[in-house]
């Protein structure tokens, strides 16, 4: 079990605007799982329970969230052979959230006597699916094949991932993957209701390992279809999502110290009404690299650097007046067409694992 508290408070720009920023969060996890074994089958449990409460302010709007979320399965796995591998089974995902909300009848109405609007609003489903996945190893190469559908919603097919690895002890190995899958999301949490979101991916994955050095390298490209909530409109909008993207990563280990470093090109498109336009995560370069030393006695010091560049917005470039709210309605220009700042980050951490004697 985990318990998390966090906070954080800043300045944001909010209609061309620099506003005050304040958001604070309660976690609990949970986590319980259980497996037996009998021949050449296992039989396993696992449950997990998750519980937040929170609330964030940016200039005149206020919301609080709580979520309370169960997950479990149960899957039975049958190893018929050293080649064959088969499991099957079944889960459910069950969700309850509350919402409440305040914020200015025009969100462009910063003024302090601007009339307000309040909303409550609440989401409740339970989403059980029932899946299955072979595995089949020959030589050098292995195969698999996984299948998942939600069960009681006729509008979600079967969700499929298949992929083919080959294994080499001299060169790596090199894994091709693609599937199609269905899920379903809530846009918003103002917004009480599931929408289905159907994605296709595929990647190409190659690994080296020598010496405790692992290099890592992969092209992906991922396409979703689904409703688009767009800030600049204030409202959804049918379109579709497509991400490509390229990774290199390099891993080395010397006993107690590890470095890690990694570069990630993103190629990413929102489309709607015949048009394509750069989503805000189109970066040409995501640079991480962490250090760590663990002490088996003491602790785990690790750090961690990010950078890349500012995420596309759609600017505000002038404004018409709205009699209603007796202010200026912002005009933007197009979409996404600029970049915030570039974005650098700089994470510290110490951790310490307790491992307490079964006896």
């Amino acid at each position: 079990a985990y318990f998390i508290n966090e906070g954080f408070e800043g300045k944001e720009y909010y209609f061309n605007r620099q506003a005050e920023s304040e958001a604070e969060k309660q976690r609990l996890f949970s986590i319980f799982n259980w497996h037996y074994r009998w021949k050449q089958f296992r039989l396993e449990m696992n449950m997990g329970h998750h519980w937040s409460k929170g609330g964030l302010r940016l200039a005149h709007q206020k919301e609080s969230l709580k979520e309370v979320q169960y997950q479990g399965n149960i899957k039975l796995k049958y190893f018929a052979s050293d080649y064959l591998y088969v499991q099957a089974g079944i889960s459910e995902d069950f969700m309850r959230m509350e919402c409440a909300s305040s914020e200015p009848e025009y969100l462009w109405d910063q003024r302090e006597n601007a009339t307000r609007i309040r909303q409550d609003s609440s989401l409740h489903y339970h989403l059980p699916e029932t899946f299955v996945y072979l595995r089949y190893r020959k030589n050098n190469w292995i195969a698999g094949l996984g299948l998942r559908k939600h069960l009681g919603r006729e509008e979600s097919p079967w969700a499929y991932q298949a992929n083919i690895r080959y294994l080499s002890d001299r060169f790596g190995s090199l894994q091709f993957s693609a599937g199609k899958y269905y899920a379903y999301v809530y846009p918003l949490v103002e917004e009480p209701r599931m929408d289905l979101q159907t994605s296709a991916q595929a990647a190409l994955e190659y690994i080296y390992n020598s010496d405790g050095c692992q290099i890592r390298a992969a092209l992906f490209h991922k396409q979703e279809y689904g409703d688009i909530y767009l800030n600049h409109l204030q409202d959804y909008r049918e379109g579709k999502r497509s991400i490509g993207g390229a990774e290199l990563s390099l891993e080395k280990q010397w006993e107690a110290l590890k470095l890690s470093c990694s570069y990630t090109y993103l190629n990413a498109i929102i489309g709607w009404q015949h048009e394509a336009y750069k989503a805000s995560n189109d970066l040409p370069y995501l640079l991480k690299a962490q250090v760590s030393h663990t002490n088996d006695r003491f602790f785990t010091i690790a750090c961690c650097a990010t950078l890349r560049p500012g995420l596309w917005y759609t600017p505000i470039e002038g404004g018409e007046w709205h009699q209603e709210s007796a202010s200026f309605r912002p005009v933007y220009g197009e979409y996404n067409s600029k970049r915030l700042e570039n974005y650098q980050r700089f994470d510290l951490s110490l951790n310490k694992v307790h491992v307490l004697d079964k006896g």
